[in-house]
């Protein structure tokens, strides 16, 4: 532990000096050659002699390297600084045997928050979403806020941990939002580390924090509700249309622009060309838009078009979303408690799929999924899938009963004989020994 001390030296007692208390303490009092009255503690040699206590005007440090040597260097006049330069220096020492100290010794010295800007700079060189981009230099500059990191040399692992099991966990205990903190300060970390900022990641003994369940699961629309939707929410249905068969979120709703509309082509397919700076994982998405839909998008298509005009104005709030649920007799809370929120119409897209037989890796391919697990278990909502009606189409495994309740034929006599003449797996069949007389 780093500490700060002032060096002392003894003096003779001048001649003239008075004995008194300094703080409890024997001292002696004196005038000095130019005429200053001094007071200074006295103390006896390993002579037994006793002398006055001269103290240095500045503050010495004093701390340990990790290999036990003692390191003593001189500080300030001032004992708060000197303490802190102390602890700079021990932390320093520490990070230095375990390799942590960056090459370049400006990176270590410039702010941390030089090193994050230029890490979101570099990442907007792969593309992808502004949005994303704000978010991670959010969560990296409230991480550096709250753990004290003002460059890279103060980064430790109990901080952070600190930070994110008592903080963000505290704050979000479901969701995913601890997982998105402890991925954007190892990526930036990690990108230190190939830039030459870092050593090594001194973070990367930490786990990720515990995956939560989600907050709440959400129901699918059925057909009948997704049509009683879309006959009482008036202008507002055209958005609920696109939703419910193109899987766009509300926020790549909001940014669609009228150029990335493709249903006048005579020799194409209709479809939407959305770019990366757009959809959430950042990849450009073609998708496919079913006949209905595309009429009723060039029905709205303007005739003359600004550059980068907007296919919808706005997107249903909460609450008018909720006044059209009710006004089409749809609850926000299904029977098994399953809530019905805008991402719904998601998640209705995905059971419509699934329940009009279509391939695991088709569904996948429109909702823009990577694992099919994500498909199958949190957008697939089973209580709208006829399960009943898949059970009925299996094939029938007994004797007597058929698939249209007919009685199956019985074997004839010689199959049967000729069945159990067949050897059977658990019978051991003789061994025969060739002959191996010589003739």
């Amino acid at each position: 532990m780093a500490s700060v001390f002032r060096p002392t030296k003894s003096l003779p007692i001048p001649d003239g000096a008075v004995d008194c208390q300094i703080s409890g303490k024997p001292g002696v009092t004196y005038v000095d050659r130019r005429g200053r009255k001094q007071k200074r503690l006295v103390r006896k040699n390993k002579n037994g002699q006793l002398m006055m206590v001269h103290e240095y005007t500045h503050w010495w440090m004093r701390f340990r390297l990790p290999d036990g040597t003692e390191i003593r260097r001189k500080g300030f006049k001032d004992k708060t600084a000197t303490e802190q330069e102390a602890h700079r220096r021990e932390r320093e020492a520490e990070q230095r045997a375990a390799g942590l100290i960056p090459v370049d010794r400006q990176h270590l010295q410039a702010p941390i928050q030089k090193h994050i800007e230029e890490f979101i700079e570099n990442r907007r060189l792969r593309g992808g979403s502004e949005r994303y981009y704000n978010l991670l230099r959010t969560r990296l500059t409230r991480t550096a806020k709250e753990c004290g990191w003002i460059t890279l040399s103060h980064l430790t692992p109990e901080s952070f941990e600190r930070f994110l099991y008592s903080t963000i966990l505290r704050e979000h205990p479901k969701g995913k939002t601890p997982l998105h903190y402890h991925a954007a300060v190892t990526t930036f970390l990690n990108w230190c580390v190939r830039n030459g900022r870092l050593l090594a990641n001194p973070l990367q003994s930490i786990d990720q924090p515990p995956a939560s369940r989600p907050t709440f699961e959400r129901a699918a629309l059925s057909l009948d509700q997704a049509r009683r939707l879309l006959q009482v929410s008036g202008p507002r249905s055209i958005v609920y249309h696109t939703a419910m068969r193109t899987g766009l979120r509300r926020n790549e709703l909001l940014l669609l622009q009228w150029q990335h509309v493709h249903v006048d082509e005579d020799n194409q397919a209709p479809h939407l060309a959305v770019p990366g700076t757009i959809t959430k994982n950042g990849q450009d998405a073609i998708i496919r838009l079913p006949l209905e839909l595309a009429k009723e998008l060039r029905r709205l298509k303007p005739a003359d078009l600004a550059a980068g005009q907007l296919v919808f104005r706005s997107i249903p709030k909460v609450p008018q979303f909720r006044l059209d649920l009710q006004a089409a007799g749809i609850p926000d809370q299904d029977a098994n408690g399953k809530k019905v929120d805008f991402h719904s119409l998601r998640v209705t897209l995905c059971t419509h799929l699934l329940a009009a037989n279509a391939p695991v890796s088709a569904t996948m391919a429109v909702m823009r999924h990577s694992d099919a697990r994500l498909t199958l278990k949190t957008y697939a909502d089973q209580s709208k899938l006829e399960i009943g009606a898949v059970v009925d189409k299996l094939p029938p495994l007994l004797d007597d009963a058929g698939g249209d309740g007919q009685t199956v034929p019985a074997e004839s006599e010689a199959s049967q004989r000729k069945a159990a003449s067949r050897w059977s797996p658990l019978e051991v069949r003789p061994h025969r020994i060739p002959d191996q007389s010589l003739n």
